[in-house]
């Protein structure tokens, strides 16, 4: 819990210290996500919009989708993205942030609000598309830490630049 209110904190104190112009970008992810008490991992695909907000950080909102076991996994996302050299052709990152847990079993729908954290690669030629590989550690349910699991994937990215 603690550390969805500091991301909270950190995307606030920094969107409200830069300004508004910026790199927009448009991906779509696929990966492998290892959910708890399912008998192996299954695929997760989705799509996100990140948005440059200085050198080093960035904000990004995210939707995927993940199906196994008469399970229904659907994640909504909004997460701070931290890259420590800045944007270059190779950028490693890191970050987290807070989500909107939609899961449905046997058609029973049950909603919860969780946090991820991030670790990732993006490569970014000059051109407008880029890749990136990316490790989430995924706890849909802050009150129950227990049922967590990790996703491994990969993006496209497309990038725009667009002044505010």
């Amino acid at each position: 819990m603690k550390i969805c209110k500091y991301f909270i904190i950190l995307f606030a104190l920094e969107f409200a210290s830069q300004s508004l112009a910026g790199k927009l970008t448009i991906g779509v992810k696929a990966s492998i996500y290892d959910p708890p008490g399912a008998p192996g991992p299954t695929p997760m695909v989705g799509g996100y919009v990140s948005y440059s907000i200085g050198k080093y950080l960035n904000i990004e909102g995210a939707v995927e989708w993940s199906n196994y076991d008469n399970t229904t996994f659907m994640p909504i996302t909004v997460n701070t993205v931290y890259h420590p050299l800045g944007r270059k052709v190779f950028n490693p990152y890191i970050g987290g942030g807070i989500g909107y847990y939609y899961k449905k079993v046997n058609d029973a729908p049950e909603s919860t609000i969780g946090c991820q954290l991030l670790l990732g690669l993006n490569w970014n030629p000059p051109q407008a598309f880029g890749l990136s590989l990316e490790i989430k550690y995924i706890i849909p349910d802050i009150k129950n830490t227990s049922e967590s699991g990790f996703s491994y994937g990969g993006a496209i990215t497309g990038t725009m630049i667009m002044e505010l």
